[in-house]
């Protein structure tokens, strides 16, 4: 699976709030915004990947909660997170929720509607909206913590067909392991060319370990040195 550059016309921000604390950049297309830099998977292999992991799979909890997660930073995880989300909503119209817990917001900028108060605070907003794509703040700016977005997940299920969340690295962060008996399934990304094979496996049997379930590893930045044909 391989990234690439892509900047669409919802990829902007207005940085407007509403009085019921949602953030909509829907009528944004004046050029004040900011454009999308994240690097965006082709959504064929999104909706193949969506397909695989979130499609068919019973959460009897509610909706579904899958966690995108990484052995070492800055390896794409954020742009399965966004690529998965979208793919949800254009695949079937769901309700979809990402939760950004990446040190730089990508996921904050890259969303029309979003919620920056965190996962606990969004749970107890009455205000929440119909179908589509909502992107809040894993822990928020008031706080809170991991253990506040633990209590928020039920109440997030009740209301979100499909919750994704932005894991940081579990070189930076233990959240990864903390989440992983709580959510349905856990995907993990690497980077090719750099992961070592021996630290996605760590990784995969660390979250197993934590009573979590690994639905696979996405390889990211593949080159392929030979013909397609060939492999």
């Amino acid at each position: 699976m391989t990234g690439r550059m892509q900047s669409e016309p919802d990829a902007q921000l207005l940085n407007r709030w509403d009085r019921s604390g949602w953030q909509d950049d829907a009528l944004g297309r004046d050029g004040t915004g900011e454009e999308g830099v994240l690097a965006r998977f082709p959504r064929a292999e999104m909706e193949r990947l969506y397909q695989r992991i979130v499609l068919g799979r019973d959460a009897v909890r509610g909706g579904v909660v899958v966690q995108v997660t990484s052995p070492q930073p800055r390896v794409g995880v954020t742009s399965v997170v966004l690529g998965l989300g979208r793919a949800a909503v254009d695949h079937s119209h769901r309700r979809v929720l990402l939760c950004d817990g990446s040190t730089g917001g990508d996921l904050l900028r890259e969303n029309r509607v979003i919620w920056r108060r965190g996962m606990a605070a969004l749970a107890d907003s009455r205000n929440l909206l119909g179908p589509g794509l909502v992107a809040c703040a894993l822990h928020g700016e008031d706080g809170g913590g991991l253990g506040a977005s633990l209590q928020a997940l039920p109440r997030l299920r009740s209301v979100f067909d499909l919750v994704l969340l932005d894991v940081p690295a579990v070189e930076s962060s233990s959240a990864g392991l903390v989440l992983a008996g709580h959510v349905d399934t856990t995907v993990v990304v690497v980077e090719a060319e750099r992961t070592r094979l021996p630290m996605a496996g760590e990784l995969a049997g660390r979250i197993r370990q934590a009573g979590g379930d690994v639905a696979g590893i996405v390889i990211n930045k593949r080159r392929k040195h030979i013909p397609e044909g060939v492999y």
